[in-house]
């Protein structure tokens, strides 16, 4: 009875460090849309933007995700012994600081242009520096802590904006220049914020009894945990190859121009993507790990599902036609007014906007293979069996192919000017494959149930008529005279329909409101603490 109640109370606090955790991440996000908005990219060229975003990203990312992903997704399927856990999260301390040196000896000599060079080398020292704090990140997901994971990176997040933001206004800093040292400076303050959460946040009977590694050989869970790492890495290797897979195209294919415009898109369009579907992915990764039956964990993941299935609906209803609109308000009235003449306009900057737009209708599509995958992965990195890791492994394998060969497709054809939404197009198309396949590994006819009703589907359906027609007579053939009014009407018919949608959905699907959305704003009314 005793095991039963820890247990419980571990479900119990494991959704609640996820709802900690959404809560965190949508804070970060939001802070980094503002001042990229109407800081960063109103200031840096498009070619400059594309080397800081497209391959100065891609070195720190690869760097980091090579040398932690793994450990990561071990140390949530971890027990909780702090000897284990501690000696395990100083591997990735290590491997990262190792990676960063070997990368930047054996990599300085491709950035030729000084200025690149000197970016470079920042990136090295801040993928190095932040992987020192890692320790402070593993442990907290080995014992279900939520504040030393949320905290943190909002704060280093704001901080990393606003150094990058006062270089570039205040001191007249190149915009490579800008972006390295305020990299760096995410990487100091993410160290201090992590450990310090730890230390000032979190009672002292949580924390762990030492944060120096015991190298004792006895220690059997440390080496089941280096196991499952290894384990995970080849699947993780993958998946950063997929997901990354673009970008390395455009650094290898593409003209920094061309790579720069499809950075904005990203930039745009991804929008979403970090504000929302990855919070929702942490959330459920977490919550699924620690539910105690096989049972509850299969009904959590089709609650989850069918919440990506709503999301997914709506992006590709909805938002793709008013991908443009929304571009507009971003850029405030003198956006509106400019695009107001969107199909008569024929200069490089507005042929650039007009490709941002496309792009971002694009990636709208793109939406919703992301949202069903991140869910479905979640619960086979939660729950799965080697088995399962294999065949995702088979997944990612043909997905990679299927994008390269599409995105090559995509480069030869001459008809196409718009290189950024080409690729986007080909990205969708693989995802699409991707998450077939993974939904075919987690496949159970409990699953069935994250399916939406009938009529929410012919309500969407409808949706997207209208949103279509809407977009073709509201916005293409707006005037300058009459902007604001065609606008507005566009506007009023992409508030009617979401009303529509969500009063078919809430009335139609009652069962799944009632049952879900309450796990998200009260612990105490979701599902599995109603069943306990």
């Amino acid at each position: 009875e005793k095991h039963q109640k820890n247990k419980m109370n571990e479900n119990i606090r494991a959704l609640s460090g996820a709802r900690v955790i959404a809560l965190g991440v949508v804070t970060q996000k939001a802070v980094s849309v503002i001042l990229n908005q109407f800081v960063v990219l109103e200031i840096v060229s498009a070619e400059a933007y594309g080397i800081a975003s497209i391959r100065l990203e891609l070195v720190l990312s690869t760097v980091l995700f090579l040398s932690r992903e793994s450990f990561r997704l071990a140390m949530t399927r971890s027990g909780r012994s702090s000897a284990a856990t501690t000696f395990v999260a100083w591997v990735p301390a290590v491997l990262g600081t190792i990676l960063a040196a070997v990368v930047y000896i054996f990599g300085h000599n491709v950035f030729t242009v000084k200025e690149e060079n000197d970016a470079f080398k920042l990136y090295c020292i801040a993928a190095a520096l932040e992987s020192i704090s890692e320790p402070a990140h593993c442990v907290a997901l080995a014992r279900v802590e939520a504040l030393p994971r949320a905290l943190p990176e909002p704060f280093a997040l704001f901080f990393r904006d606003i150094t990058r933001a006062g270089l570039m206004l205040t001191f007249n800093c190149s915009p490579l220049q800008a972006f390295g040292y305020s990299q760096l400076s995410y990487a100091f303050t993410l160290g201090l914020a992590r450990f310090g959460t730890w230390y000032f946040l979190i009672p002292k009977s949580r924390q762990p009894k030492t944060w120096f590694p015991s190298f004792r050989s006895e220690n059997k869970e440390a080496k089941h945990i280096l196991h499952m790492a290894i384990k995970f890495a080849a699947q993780s290797t993958l998946k950063h190859a997929l997901t990354q897979a673009d970008k390395v195209f455009l650094w290898r294919y593409v003209s920094k121009l061309d790579a720069g415009v499809y950075a904005k898109v990203e930039n745009y369009g991804a929008l979403v993507c970090r504000v929302i579907l990855q919070p929702i992915e942490e959330a459920a990764r977490l919550a699924l790990a620690r539910i105690s039956t096989e049972s509850e964990a299969i009904q959590l993941y089709a609650l989850f599902l069918k919440g990506a299935t709503y999301l997914a609906l709506l992006f590709a209803t909805l938002a793709a036609p008013y991908a443009g609109l929304a571009l507009s308000l971003l850029r405030g009235p003198q956006g509106i007014l400019e695009d107001a003449s969107y199909s008569t306009c024929d200069d490089s900057s507005c042929s650039e906007r007009r490709r941002i737009t496309l792009g971002i209708a694009a990636y709208c599509l793109l939406i919703p293979g992301l949202a069903m995958n991140g869910i479905a992965e979640a619960f086979v990195h939660s729950r799965g069996t080697s088995r399962h890791l294999s065949l995702l492994s088979l997944v990612h394998i043909l997905t990679a192919v299927a994008f390269l060969t599409l995105a090559r497709l995509s480069i030869a054809n001459s008809q196409l000017d718009n290189v950024p939404a080409a690729l986007i197009y080909a990205l969708s198309f693989a995802y699409s494959f991707r998450v077939l396949g993974v939904l075919a590994i987690t496949y159970s006819s409990d699953l069935l149930s994250f399916l939406p009703p009938n009529l929410v589907l012919l309500t969407f359906a409808f949706v997207a008529l209208i949103a279509r027609s809407s977009q073709h007579y509201y916005y293409y053939y707006a005037t300058p005279n009459f902007a604001l009014n065609m606008f507005m009407l566009h506007i009023a018919t992409a508030v009617f329909s979401f009303l529509l949608v969500l009063t078919v959905a809430v009335r139609t699907d009652q069962a799944y409101v009632r049952r879900f959305v309450p796990s998200l704003l009260s612990i105490r009314s979701s599902p599995i603490a109603k069943e306990k």
